[in-house]
């Protein structure tokens, strides 16, 4: 029954006496009276809206809802990274109530899918297990006063479990650890919220050193904003999706940051927007074709032009190639190069034409 005034949140006493003082993580009963006080006025409550709210990490949140459905008083029902349905259980399991929670924006629903990748259990530590960690293991004691130290405050349950999370769960070494709290910290990032996924992307990333993360930290600050900023973007961080693209632009393709900024003028030039998929075309027709410098991209732009009757010079950034392909003979008795660019130009054209299609 949902109270129309909500001046009320019904909280059984059966869950107040047998499973508030037993719940293996405080966090997880804040959890579950928010959702019921939700549950009293008819309102959907997100992930990160229920993070936000209590102070705590989304993960924490997804955790306690798969703690209350091990003991019986909820059933996760329909779970994707979209969204997903907890239905409350009542603690004599007789009537059922219903809340849908939802991943209302774009960050919550990766930050779950990262942790699902991961397939190891995020960190909800008692206070009991942290102490016998701190203690069994000299190098969490070593990081907890260095983030002490970096945060210049003493650091909050949730803080300290978070860090125990990234060491105990994620697997990254304490030294590594260090460098992303320095990093995140000196960018005026301090929410750890923020820097669990950060933590995160860089497990999934393999870092395993403090020189690999200061070289991921200079990939990250240095070419994947300026192709940021050769896209437009100049006040926010890449995506996931935006990142996994321009890591195998620099990565798999191995094609230099310059050839990478060119391809993003040349979609602008062409759609009138930065998309990713369109440059991602670009630049795979590109590197098919052994294409590895600015001056091969103006030579196949000049040459197209010159053969499609065109008298204007290419400028320094290149401009669009035309969208009707020349005629197979225009090239017949050409003979200074060393590349059948007409055919470049076809292979190129084919394969954004193919990248839109799939979008």
């Amino acid at each position: 029954m949902i109270h129309e005034n909500a001046k009320v949140t019904p909280i059984p006493n059966l869950f107040i006496d047998d499973y508030l003082p037993t719940a293996k993580n405080p966090v997880f009963v804040l959890v579950y009276i928010l959702a019921h006080r939700y549950f009293c006025v008819g309102i959907e409550l997100s992930v990160k809206d229920a993070a936000v709210k209590l102070g705590i990490l989304e993960s924490d949140v997804v955790n306690a809802w798969k703690y209350w459905a091990e003991n019986g008083l909820v059933e996760i029902k329909d779970f994707s990274l979209d969204s997903f349905e907890i239905e409350f259980l009542e603690v004599e399991r007789k009537n059922k109530k219903k809340i849908v929670v939802k991943n209302s924006k774009k960050e919550t629903t990766e930050a779950i899918a990262q942790i699902s990748l991961l397939g190891d259990k995020p960190p909800d530590y008692s206070p009991d297990e942290m102490e016998k960690l701190k203690n069994a293991d000299a190098q969490l004691d070593y990081l907890l006063k260095v983030a002490e130290r970096l945060m210049a405050k003493p650091l909050t349950y949730n803080e300290m479990n978070a860090l125990l999370g990234f060491y105990d769960w994620l697997k990254l070494p304490v030294e590594v650890i260090e460098v992303m709290l320095d990093y995140c910290i000196s960018n005026g990032k301090k929410s750890m919220r923020y820097m669990e996924k950060v933590a995160i992307d860089w497990a999934d990333n393999g870092i395993s050193s403090a020189n690999e993360a200061e070289d991921y930290i200079y990939l990250f600050n240095n070419e994947y904003r300026q192709i940021m900023k050769a896209f437009g973007h100049t006040r926010r961080d890449p995506n996931p999706k935006e990142m996994a693209y321009m890591k195998k632009w620099l990565r798999e393709l191995n094609m230099p940051l310059t050839l990478v900024k060119e391809a993003c003028d040349k979609t602008i030039f062409a759609i009138g927007q930065p998309k990713f998929s369109y440059a991602d075309a670009i630049l795979a027709s590109w590197h098919n074709a052994e294409i590895s410098s600015i001056d091969e991209v103006k030579a196949l732009d000049e040459d197209f032009y010159k053969n499609m009757g065109e008298k204007s010079k290419v400028s320094e950034k290149g401009i669009r190639a035309a969208t009707k392909a020349p005629t197979k003979n225009r090239f017949n008795n050409f003979e200074g190069r060393k590349r059948d660019y007409d055919k470049i130009f076809e292979m190129e054209q084919k394969l954004i034409a193919q990248s839109l299609d799939k979008k």
